[in-house]
């Protein structure tokens, strides 16, 4: 039998976007227990099981780099996401991150490092088209916030922080000029996209910050996400290409040993993972496995085991309304 699985599902408000009420996992969400994390994104928990802690900021830069082989060098680094901030009566709001393609990735990235390159910051494309990288030769001392957080909200109160937040602010004024009414811009309102209006930082990092870590635990990790390859990089464990459903998955595990899981997709949830996964639980091939959704900034916690099938009384209401319950306890599970 499989040990306990960890499913992280970073994506899942762009699920919850697409159907508010999915049959399969609202009946799980009926059997299963319920807790929240306010105060924790996903990425923090995933931060702590892999070894790492908070510095000054989460130093998410310098190990999202290192999951993909990039150098940190000297200065500070910071996680620089595309963004589209929406004008409201007297302030902006973070309307959401944007995907954008690898040609209108190229010409913004160039124009910024044509802007900046006095001053000392480089821009740097990822392999991940949602993010890119600044680097500035002189360190930086800030606390940032996660774009997760700050989603649909007002931006003003949860800019950079500490004693290099008025720098951070200057370079995002700096972009929204340099961004508003570019050629880019203009082609993404005929085609009537929103604009890439401004970035958002977070992540702030340094090469100190890199420091070996020793795991009293192994894990079977299971991920595409960049961050978790270099985490388990830093942490000496293997990190495997994420398999295309459970069923890839439970093909792919070894008996015995805990698995850690990162689902960075938001479609197709339910036939390829919830229901597959379901039917494992049944038939007790896997012992445990724990949903951790990521929903406003916060995570979300389904626990659930072979003997919940014997819940059959239970009925299944909207997943929205166990979302809700878990979030006004605030001790956790609801039964």
């Amino acid at each position: 039998m499989t040990a306990k699985i960890d499913l992280y599902f970073p994506k899942f408000a762009q699920y919850l976007a697409s159907d508010l009420n999915p049959p399969i996992l609202s009946r799980l969400a009926a059997l299963g227990a319920w807790q929240v994390d306010k105060a924790q994104p996903i990425e923090m928990t995933l931060c702590e099981t892999l070894g790492l802690r908070k510095s000054q900021d989460w130093p998410l830069a310098a190990y999202t780099r290192l999951g993909e082989g990039l150098d940190v060098n000297k200065g500070s680094y910071l996680i620089v996401h595309p963004a589209y901030f929406a004008l409201q009566r007297d302030h902006f709001v973070y309307g959401q991150s944007l995907l954008l393609e690898s040609g209108v990735s190229g010409q913004l990235v160039r124009l910024l490092n044509n802007h900046f390159a006095g001053e000392g910051l480089y821009f740097e494309r990822s392999k991940d088209p949602a993010i890119w990288y600044l680097q500035s030769e002189t360190p930086l001392n800030v606390q940032t916030t996660l774009p997760a957080q700050v989603l649909g909200r007002d931006v003003r109160g949860l800019m950079p922080q500490g004693t290099d937040a008025l720098r951070c602010q200057t370079i995002l004024n700096q972009v929204q000029m340099l961004f508003h009414e570019h050629p880019v811009n203009q082609m993404r309102e005929v085609v009537e996209q929103v604009p890439v209006n401004s970035i958002w930082l977070s992540g702030c990092a340094s090469a100190d910050d890199i420091k070996p870590v020793y795991l009293t635990k192994k894990w079977q990790i299971f991920a595409n996400d960049l961050l978790v390859n270099g985490l388990a990089k830093n942490a000496k464990q293997a990190c495997y290409v994420l398999p295309k459903n459970w069923q890839g998955l439970m093909d792919s595990l070894t008996a015995d040993e805990d698995a850690l899981v990162v689902v960075d997709h938001g479609d197709f949830l339910e036939a390829s993972w919830f229901e597959p996964m379901w039917a494992s639980l049944k038939k007790a091939e896997v012992k445990e496995v724990r949903c951790h959704f990521a929903v406003d900034g916060m995570r979300f916690t389904l626990t659930l085991h072979p003997r919940d099938k014997w819940k059959f009384w239970r009925t299944a209401h909207p997943l929205m309304d166990y979302l809700s319950i878990a979030y006004d306890q605030a001790d956790g599970s609801h039964r």
